[in-house]
């Protein structure tokens, strides 16, 4: 069978359409994603954590990466407030660095890329798997609370724990 000129317009114009209606549009912020878990205040211990890690350039910054957001709850329930009340050595800071990149995926992953994939690594090495269960979207064990998040650096979804690795 020879594709004439129609159907091979056909066929791209059918997949171009099944690529837009499969992916929810949505705005992207012209702030960052610092700004954008600072204006929150489910998020300010995660914040000070970013801070006393030295990660806030990386919040900060033009790099495009997916942050996996746990809430200040889940942060205090790890006792991650209490850890911050004071100084940290520079081996506690570098743990608290690997905490966090255990968080970020250095790619901007949309809800509907997160649905499709099955895993993926962070920025830390650690491998993070995806699923859905009763529909509700999964990373490792962590539920999704809000996905999709969009800022000019980035997108955040947050999360009801910590990520651990699966290894």
């Amino acid at each position: 069978m020879k594709f004439t000129e129609t159907k091979r317009n056909t066929l791209l114009s059918a997949v171009a359409l099944a690529a837009l209606t499969s992916a929810p549009v949505t705005a992207r912020s012209s702030n960052t994603v610092m700004d954008v878990i600072a204006d929150n205040p489910d998020h300010q211990l995660f914040i000070e954590a970013a801070n006393a890690a030295g990660m806030d350039d990386l919040l900060d910054s033009e790099y495009g990466f997916t942050l996996f957001l746990p809430t200040d709850e889940v942060l205090e329930q790890a006792g991650l407030d209490i850890q911050l009340s004071e100084p940290l050595s520079p081996d506690e800071k570098e743990q608290l660095a690997d905490l966090l990149n255990s968080h970020i995926v250095s790619d901007e992953l949309m809800q509907t890329s997160v649905e499709k994939a099955v895993s993926i690594e962070t920025i830390s090495g650690a491998p993070i798997s995806f699923s859905i269960n009763d529909g509700i979207t999964q990373v490792n064990d962590a539920k999704v609370l809000k996905q999709g998040i969009v800022a000019k650096n980035g997108v955040v979804h947050v999360i009801d724990s910590l990520l651990k690795s699966e290894e």
